[in-house]
This record gives structure tokens, C-alpha cells and sequence, in this order.
């Protein structure tokens, strides 16, 4: 991998389980390696007119046309595992959402998740394959889960009667568990005190 290309990598945050090395294999064998292995971007292709070497699985170069960067992360699972709390409710909520932050953030307090509206995004990772990581986790945060018809909508099965800190080492251990590395990591909150609820086990 030339440096222009490792450097366009990492400007545009592409994971490297969607990257498949090209380096002396025919075209045909390429595409098809790459459907079985679920990758979406090669390296070390035939060059582009332009002289880049770095293409998506349909062929086209991904340097010249970067368009095709966002729309293949949209589609093949890249989201945001997010640790919300409501410091009015005592409530921690962990999901995961495709959509950019602020507009879940203000989706939850328009609908009034948890029948409250106070809802902070705390921290945020963008990664590959969060809906799994994140059945895990609310798996792992089981004993602290929201019950009650008070809660009974479908998003209610995302709260749980917990600190920040307690979710935030139940997210951190399953990914680690995982082997999930996240494309990037945002804290959104340095009022972590605030957040230092109860932890309290369901009965």
C-alpha cells in the first residue's frame, strides 16, 4: 500500500476489516474474494487514470470519487454505540443508531424516552458491526434493566438503572471481548460526576 492511499485511509476513517490487498491477482478473482470475505475496498489494484490504485469492489476508484466511501459505510453496518443518561430519572441508556448523534440525541428527548427529556449523549463509538456489539452489552447490563409497563415501548428495553461508569465498562468489555476496535471515540460530556448513579439490581 503506497502512502497516498494509507493516508486516504485514514482521512476517511475506513476500517480495516473492509480492506482486501489486490497485489497480483486478475480482476475476477478479486471481486469474487471480496464478496466471500465481506470486504468492500482494495488496495494495490490497477491504476485509475488518474494513477490511483485504490478501488471499490464495483471497480470504480474511491480516490477520484470518495462519494462512494459514505454510501458503502452506510450499508454495510457502520453506526455509533451511544451511553446516554437522564439525570432526572437516575436512567443510563446504551443504543445503537446509524444516524448522526445530535439528531438520536434530540429523538429521544422529542419522544420522551423513559418519560423524561433531559437525555446527554455521554460518549459515543463509531464502528462496524455495532448492533451485535450492542445486544451484548445490554445482555451483560441485564440486571440493571428498566421494567414495568411504565416502560413499554420498544426503545424502554435500552434503559437500565445504572451509573455511567457501569455502562461504560460493560460497552468497553465487549467490544474488547469482540475484538472490535472502533473507527473513532467522542466523549461529549466532561460532567461525568453528574452521571454517577445507583446501581440497582432488579428484584
Amino acid at each position: 500500500m503506497n502512502k497516498e492511499t494509507e493516508q486516504f485511509i485514514t482521512e476517511h476513517n475506513i476500517p480495516k476489516e473492509l480492506l482486501f490487498n489486490a497485489e497480483g491477482k486478475p480482476v475476477s478473482h478479486v471481486k469474487d474474494k471480496m464478496k466471500q470475505e465481506n470486504q468492500y475496498f482494495a488496495y494495490n489494484t490497477t491504476e485509475c487514470y488518474q494513477g490511483h490504485n485504490f478501488r471499490s469492489r464495483s471497480g470504480h476508484c474511491v480516490i477520484c470519487d470518495p462519494a462512494k466511501i459514505t454510501f458503502t459505510l452506510r450499508n454495510v453496518g457502520i453506526g455509533r454505540i451511544y451511553i446516554a443518561c437522564s439525570f432526572r430519572t437516575q436512567q443510563t441508556k446504551v443504543g445503537f443508531t446509524k444516524e448522526e448523534i445530535p439528531t438520536r440525541m434530540a429523538k429521544l428527548n422529542s419522544r420522551k424516552v423513559g418519560q423524561t427529556d433531559d437525555w446527554e449523549v455521554v460518549k459515543y463509538y463509531e464502528l462496524l458491526n455495532g448492533n451485535k456489539a450492542e445486544l451484548k452489552i445490554h445482555k451483560e447490563l441485564e440486571p440493571y434493566r428498566v421494567t414495568g409497563s411504565t416502560y413499554g415501548d420498544t426503545e424502554s428495553r435500552e434503559l437500565f438503572q445504572c451509573s455511567y461508569q457501569k455502562a461504560l465498562e460493560a460497552t468497553e468489555k465487549i467490544m474488547k471481548g469482540m475484538g472490535i476496535e472502533p473507527i473513532k471515540t467522542k466523549l461529549l460530556s466532561h460532567s461525568l460526576d453528574k452521571y454517577n448513579f445507583r446501581n440497582l439490581r432488579k428484584k
